[in-house]
């Protein structure tokens, strides 16, 4: 029984540090990279657990009625084999149970907005984006959102204005590569926070290359492989491809302008009928057609 005991208290011990991580990792984009080794985790949860401890207890002793007696403590976690001490520290844990629940209740609590704040500082200062030491494991939020454009290391002009990701994907399919382009609307990270799936709508597909009439060097008219130009509108509202079956990715960053025309980048608005941009074109004028059609 006192083995059972001595894990509780070591639970409630590092509690706070494990708490505080959770407030820390709560944002929707951090909650992708939870640690994934419980012992890791733990590990890096008891510096701040005994640091969150030793400035409560000052608190408390010094500014409450309550005292804590670290001798019965100590009983209780190493196991004491004197019967008497053990039974008085079952004794001060049931008569003071209210005020100790009081006690870890008050800490997780403050535990989990210290995570909350740091968080915060580091996002809304701006201290991920230029130190690399604050930086979340999550790269493809900061690839996604744009953000990586503000990094000091990145030689490309600050995007202040993205209204939506459009991608083209190089995709190996059963029946060849095949180029998938969408707006991507969510993605999803696996344990080692790299790309697990991603999801697009507005999807149009091309073939990488595609059968065409030509001639062989004796001048006969035979199909040849050709890079293909047609292009295909994918129905259905959304599109869930495996990132495993990418072999790259091209990201443009659109911020609309009015309808017909879309700007990508810092640069200026394309010329949508070039053949590059087509693509986009049509995403952008399928778009504005189905939310004219609600």
């Amino acid at each position: 029984m006192n083995f059972a005991v001595a894990s509780i208290l070591i639970v409630l011990i590092i509690a706070p540090g494990l708490i505080m991580s959770r407030g820390f990792f709560s944002a929707p984009f951090t909650k992708r990279i939870l640690p994934s080794n419980p012992v890791n985790e733990l590990i890096s949860a008891i510096l701040p657990s005994v640091v969150l401890h030793a400035l409560y207890l000052v608190i408390v002793q010094n500014w409450t009625d309550y005292q804590v007696d670290f001798p019965l403590l100590g009983n209780l976690l190493f196991s004491s084999s004197n019967p008497d001490r053990i039974k008085e520290s079952f004794s001060n844990l049931s008569t003071f149970f209210v005020p100790i629940a009081i006690y870890h209740i008050v800490l997780w609590a403050v535990a989990y907005l210290l995570g909350l704040i740091g968080r915060v500082i580091i996002r809304f200062g701006s201290l991920d984006i230029n130190l690399a030491y604050f930086r979340f494991n999550n790269k493809w939020h900061y690839i996604f959102s744009g953000e990586i454009t503000r990094f000091p290391d990145v030689q490309r002009p600050p995007i202040t204005r993205i209204d939506m990701r459009v991608v083209d994907m190089l995709v190996d399919t059963a029946d060849g590569s095949i180029i998938y382009s969408g707006i991507l609307q969510d993605y999803s990270l696996n344990n080692n926070a790299e790309l697990d799936s991603l999801t697009l709508s507005h999807v149009f597909r091309r073939p990488l290359t595609e059968e065409v009439n030509g001639k062989n060097d004796a001048g006969e008219e035979v199909l040849v492989q050709a890079q293909s130009q047609r292009k295909y509108k994918v129905p259905g509202a959304l599109m869930v491809i495996p990132y495993s079956k990418v072999v790259n990715i091209n990201l443009h960053y659109a911020a609309l302008n009015r309808p017909g025309e879309i700007q990508i980048g810092s640069l200026p608005a394309p010329d949508l009928n070039d053949p590059d941009l087509i693509t986009h074109g049509d995403i952008i004028s399928d778009m504005d057609e189905g939310q004219n059609a609600r």
